[in-house]
């Protein structure tokens, strides 16, 4: 299965997994606690965490709007991905059918999906939302890194539209920023009969972050806005109610924060498969 669906008030959220890979949990969050792991054998299978690689498709009023594009084709043959275009299929989307798209930020594994197999805009006709700090950081860097994301985004040359602090994108969609696991990340706020979702990107990556948000990944930007933006998400959810969709959650990346004997933790939402 690689699409869930919920409900939303005008909107219906669709989760898609472009792929997943293994991962040894202690690499992936070097700050997280062998001893924590161990209590919870329920995320692990052999010792390895299955981290997703998803992105979502938002439907409502505004339009057909993607948030983030999954990976594309696997880089390497421990992963599997580029199911994005198979899942929108599935839903019966065609890809010009689709209004906008914004990123999160720019890693490789939310942004690969822009192109086809021929190097053109997956999307031909939707405008490329991203945050400008983002933008200006990946453009810039030199090396391998700088030049892989180039290598996405000068095709979609015209189409990219940059922002600046938290700005609605259509409506009841808003880009919040929430920096420190790339200089200019954003999360994406549903906003809906007086309620939020927020679609975290890659704010968290796991449940277990709920209870200790101090755990980086080991691609945070930095480190301790990073955890700053994390602490903030779920202490805001923990109040609110809020859903939260995840991309690298385990499947189907939905659910919601409580406060269970003065522990936030995150409890998976019961939503469709297709």
């Amino acid at each position: 299965m690689i699409v869930w669906k919920t409900e939303f008030g005008r909107f219906t959220i669709y989760g898609i997994e472009d792929g997943w890979m293994m991962r040894d949990p202690m690499e992936f969050l070097p700050d997280s606690d062998p001893e924590v792991w161990a209590a919870h054998p329920e995320f692990l299978d052999e010792g390895k965490m299955r981290v997703s690689l998803g992105c979502f498709l938002v439907a409502g009023p505004p339009g057909l709007v993607m948030v983030d594009t999954g990976l594309g084709p696997p880089p390497d043959p421990r992963m599997v991905s580029g199911k994005m275009p198979e899942a929108l299929g599935a839903i019966g989307i065609r890809p010009d059918e689709v209004d906008t798209v914004v990123h999160t930020h720019m890693h490789v594994d939310h942004i690969g999906g822009n192109l086809d197999g021929s190097g053109s805009p997956f999307f031909p006709n939707a405008p490329v939302f991203v945050h400008s700090a983002e933008l200006d950081y990946w453009l810039t860097l030199e090396g391998p890194r700088g030049d892989r994301i180039r290598s996405v985004f000068e095709p979609l040359d015209g189409m990219v539209e940059t922002v600046d602090g938290d700005r609605e994108i259509a409506a009841g969609i808003v880009m919040v920023e929430s920096f420190g696991h790339t200089p200019g990340h954003v999360s994406i706020e549903l906003r809906s009969e007086g309620r939020r979702a927020v679609l975290g990107g890659d704010v968290t990556h796991h449940p277990l972050q709920a209870a200790y948000p101090e755990w980086n990944m080991a691609a945070d930007y930095d480190t301790g806005l990073a955890v700053r933006s994390r602490r903030s998400l779920y202490e805001g959810l923990a109040a609110d109610g809020g859903l939260l969709g995840a991309g690298h959650f385990p499947r189907p990346g939905f659910g919601s924060v409580v406060v269970d004997d003065g522990v936030r933790v995150f409890v998976p939402a019961h939503v469709n498969e297709l």
